[in-house]
């Protein structure tokens, strides 16, 4: 188009965007990664990989999800929504797990 039929304008797009945010060992990228562009309608599928400091516990509880992963059985859809909520202050010592004290105990 010449430059003299130009004209600048501001133009916004809608778009439905989902960051899903997971925890994945070293090994697995590449499996996630090529199951993400497989299924992915963008033209650069969008995955990416950030770096985690877990603490104790955390770092236990994934070991043990990923531990035996070749024998799982395939991950199963459901038809769920995640909801988050309020907890009163005086709930959370017995619903949350202590990363602090020995593995399994509750403070």
């Amino acid at each position: 188009m010449p430059e003299s039929m130009r004209k600048p304008k501001l133009l916004t797009l809608e778009q439905d965007y989902n960051y899903i945010i997971s925890y994945t060992r070293e090994d697995l990228k590449e499996e996630l990664i090529e199951v993400a562009e497989a299924a992915s309608l963008e033209e650069v599928c969008m995955i990416s990989f950030l770096p985690m400091e877990t603490n104790r516990s955390l770092r236990l509880l994934l070991d043990a999800s990923f531990e035996g992963k070749g024998e799982l059985a395939a991950p199963e859809p459901v038809s769920a929504t995640v909801a988050l909520t309020f907890v009163p202050s005086e709930q959370i010592p017995s619903r949350t797990k202590s990363s602090n004290g020995e593995i399994g105990t509750r403070t």
